[in-house]
């Protein structure tokens, strides 16, 4: 999940850098990384990876993903933190 966050932070700064450029499009070579990591991420993007049409749309979509794993890996920690902090210690013989 940790390297999926990264490749989407890549993704954002190299579609930012081209949007401040004045690019219009999606290259070829970057449509195909996005498609891959669609397919890397949670279903409900793979049907989405062909949809953006500019660095502006693609950006929306990366920080859905991002968001979505963060959702996901939210739910993990806290799935897995033991509520110590809520419960009393038990008492010896009880």
């Amino acid at each position: 999940m940790e390297r999926l966050l990264r490749v989407c932070d890549d993704m954002i700064g190299e579609l930012e850098r081209q949007n401040l450029a004045g690019g219009e499009g999606i290259s070829g070579a970057l449509r195909l990384r996005l498609m891959l990591l669609c397919a890397s991420a949670p279903d409900q993007f793979l049907h989405r990876a062909h949809a953006p049409r500019t660095p502006t749309d693609a950006i929306d979509l990366l920080f859905e993903i991002q968001e979505n794993l963060f959702d996901t890996r939210r739910r993990r920690t806290t799935k897995l933190a033991p509520g110590w902090w809520l419960d009393p210690p038990a008492e010896p013989g009880s």
